[in-house]
Formats: C-alpha cells, structure tokens, sequence
C-alpha cells in the first residue's frame, strides 16, 4: 500500500475498508503468497517453508546489494574506507543471493518481471 500511495502503484490498491484495513492489498498478497505454496508443495511442507523464507530473504538481498553499489561508487573517488565497506557489503550480499539457489533466483526473476507491468500501469500523479 505504502508503494501505491507513493504513486508507484495502482490507485485501488490504496482504498481501505471501514476498519482501515486495505482488504484489496492483503488478498493479492495472500494470493500469491498461497499460489507459491501450492505450486511448490509436492516437495513436503518443510521444503515449501525453506522456498518461501529464501525468497523472503533474496528480496531484501536485492535492494542491499544496489545500495552497497551505489555506495561504492559514489565513495570511491572520496572516501576509501567506506568504500571497502561497501565492496564487504557487494561480496556479502552477492555470495547471499547466489547462496539462496538457482530456484529461488528463478522464481525471482519471474516476480520482477510481472511487477513491472504493474509499476508503469499503475504510476500516478
């Protein structure tokens, strides 16, 4: 909700019910949160909570890894120390993403790419 208030994302997405609550934001959440259970359930209920921390885990690895970049370059030309910090953070954050496997990554991929659709379909000013 937080990204369609923003304008990032559709306007619906912000409308809220009586409660408060954003009623249309949770479904497609949960929604997709459950097509990735079932989707990935014939491996065991043990195996489908791995896949869905992992992917939890590369989605926030992501965003880690563009800032640590963007650190980078802009402390390189100024600041050495902090850019060996942030080449520490490039070398974590990518051994992490990559740690979390070949399917993880794939399915993340896919998530991506059905998301930006939705970004430029949905931009608001």
């Amino acid at each position: 909700m937080a990204v369609a208030l923003d304008g990032l994302a559709p306007k619906v997405l912000t409308k809220r019910n009586a409660g408060g609550t954003q009623t249309l934001s949770l479904f497609i959440g949960a929604t997709l949160a459950s097509v990735l259970l079932v989707i990935n359930y014939n491996q065991g209920l043990v195996a489908v909570f791995t896949f869905l921390i992992m992917m939890s885990t590369a989605s926030i690895l992501v965003p880690l890894f563009v800032s640590a970049l963007a650190e980078f370059r802009v402390s390189w030309k100024s600041q050495k120390a902090w850019a060996g910090i942030a080449g520490l953070a490039l070398i974590y954050t990518a051994f992490a993403i990559l740690g979390s496997g070949l399917i993880v990554l794939a399915w993340g991929v896919v998530l991506f790419a059905v998301g930006v659709p939705v970004y430029y379909l949905g931009r608001h000013k």
